[in-house]
Parts: structure tokens; C-alpha cells; sequence
């Protein structure tokens, strides 16, 4: 899959949404859409107050229908995961699967460069309360 670049534009909406579709082509529950995807990497951005000019080269994987089922679960729950990456000033989605369901405390898998590292230790060395 080509990157995606997420940033609003309708191309690139309805590209992610065709790529959605073909790989959720049978799946019924615990699917995502393009608008899901660009509101999980806003919270993300969100979440991690460094400047967008470190995040540069940061990646995350997403399962938004992270869950825990119970032993008696009949089958194997699958949802769709997104993998991406902040590269020149936007969010790429390099790629968009099913597998597996994730486990709640693995909602979001991110991987930090030495940079953002760098700036996340940064922003808490002081603070205001």
C-alpha cells in the first residue's frame, strides 16, 4: 500500500476509504472508517504536547477496537488495525490490516525517535501544576 497522507483532503479520504474497504470487505464488527482514523491520529497528536517538528519519523499502530473478551468467546475476534507515520508535517498511513484483537492496554503501540524522546523528557523535566 502507498502511504495516505491524512490531512483532510477529499482525495485522500476516499483513497484510505477504498483501502478500508477492500481490506474489510467481509468483516462485519469491529471495522473502522477514514473519519475514525483521522480523529485517532488528532487524539494522538493531541496526547503527546511536543512540537509536531520533533514527531517527525514517529510511528504508531492502532487497533481502536481493543478489547478483552471472555474465555467462553466463541472464535477468534478480529478488528482492524492502521499502522502510520508523522512524516513532513502530516500523518501517513503506511498500512491497513485485520488480524487479531488487541488487548486494551495495547490500543495504541507507538515507536518515538531519539528527537521526540528527547523533547517528551523535556516537557517534564518542570512544569506548572
Amino acid at each position: 500500500m502507498k502511504p495516505i497522507i491524512i490531512n483532510g483532503t477529499a482525495g485522500n479520504v476516499a483513497k484510505l476509504a477504498a483501502e478500508l474497504d477492500e481490506v474489510q470487505s467481509r468483516a462485519r464488527v469491529r471495522t473502522v472508517s477514514a473519519e475514525d482514523i483521522s480523529k485517532a491520529l488528532e487524539k494522538i497528536t493531541a496526547r503527546f504536547r511536543i512540537p509536531k517538528t520533533v514527531m517527525e519519523g514517529v510511528r504508531v499502530t492502532v487497533d481502536l477496537n481493543a478489547q478483552k473478551f471472555p474465555n467462553a468467546y466463541n472464535g477468534i475476534p478480529r478488528s482492524t488495525f492502521f499502522s502510520a507515520v508523522y512524516s513532513k508535517r502530516a500523518w501517513r498511513v503506511t498500512e491497513v490490516w485485520r488480524d487479531r484483537t488487541a488487548m486494551p492496554n495495547h490500543m495504541v503501540d507507538v515507536v518515538l525517535t531519539d528527537t521526540a524522546i528527547a523533547a517528551l523528557t523535556a516537557s517534564y523535566k518542570s512544569f506548572e501544576l
